[in-house]
């Protein structure tokens, strides 16, 4: 009961800091209270837990890529490459005590740059900025040796970007599920929070499957529909890669055109906190020269052990 109502808490407290988000204007607080002070030492300690940067590609690059595999897609044939490349700034961090020896921190980041499109004859880069957010979970505990790590890190929410002025897409739900049944569904990334250690875990060579409901409501689009990615493998480091979904009834994707995309990958050898992100962009981002950027990301951490 206790664990239920305490959920409830965090649930409620995260609704509204959706509405406090959109008041930050400011990067971090000049002046910090001692305990602020505590949980932003617990978060740098911690940042692998809050990665955003899988969303990065650093450049124009195949639909489907991995980090490890450059040399080799490159040495490809491909008609279109595209992606993201830009910078990171964490704009905010927003620290909520609802009770006594808990803390709601929103973390804020913005992740502005150019998306670019290498096509066979014409290089085109679109400005591009997004809006990043997660939230976590802290508890104080006693610790009276060394007072700035009276905070712990308890529970990490998933995170959303979205494109900055133009968004038309939004996703339904996005369930993952390993080879062992186990299954998680994410109808909002900022309140699927998870204990540390109940946060997804793999081990090498599992197949994971995904299955994501996505609308768009652009309504005179120059190429209508939605491109769909994985991106998986994504840490704080340039570890990464993606691989578009399918709704064109090819496996794992069971029925053609019903509007569930499906993707799946299988996890790498090497171990520690990861990110996995379902990566949406209207069509017209990346088959017109002269349409907005316009996106919608969802992402969550992963343990591989």
């Amino acid at each position: 009961m206790k664990e239920r109502l305490f959920w409830q808490t965090v649930v409620v407290v995260s609704m509204a800091a959706v509405l406090a988000a959109s008041c930050f204007k400011n990067p971090i607080e000049p002046v910090l209270s001692s305990d602020e002070e505590a949980i932003r030492a617990e978060f740098e300690a911690n940042l692998d837990y809050f990665a955003v940067e899988g969303i990065n590609d650093d450049g124009a690059l195949p639909p489907s890529y991995e980090s490890d595999t450059f040399s080799k897609s490159f040495d490809l044939i491909e008609p279109l490459k595209f992606g993201r490349k830009g910078h990171f700034r964490l704009e905010a961090f927003q620290v909520n005590f609802p009770e006594p020896g808990l803390a709601i921190v929103t973390v804020k980041y913005s992740f502005d740059g150019r998306f670019m499109i290498l096509t066979p004859d014409s290089v085109y880069n679109k400005p591009m900025a997004n809006t990043i957010l997660r939230r976590a979970v802290f508890r104080k505990i006693e610790n009276a040796e060394n007072p700035r790590r009276r905070w712990r890190l308890r529970a990490i929410s998933g995170s959303e970007a979205v494109s900055d002025g133009l968004c038309t897409i939004d996703f339904d739900s996005v369930s993952i599920q390993d080879q062992k049944g186990n299954k998680w569904t994410i109808t909002d990334p900022l309140t699927f929070y998870r204990n540390l250690d109940e946060i997804p875990t793999f081990e090498p060579n599992d197949s994971v499957f995904v299955y994501v409901t996505v609308s768009n409501s652009q309504e005179d689009s120059e190429q209508p529909g939605t491109t769909v990615l994985l991106r998986y493998r994504n840490d704080r480091g340039m570890h990464r890669a993606r691989t578009p979904f399918n709704d064109e009834g090819v496996y794992p994707d069971l029925v053609a055109g019903d509007g569930l995309y499906s993707g799946v990958w299988k996890v790498h050898h090497r171990k520690g906190i990861f990110h996995a992100f379902v990566d949406a962009i209207d069509n017209d981002t990346i088959y017109t020269d002269d349409r907005p950027y316009n996106s919608r990301v969802w992402g969550i951490p992963y343990i591989v052990e």
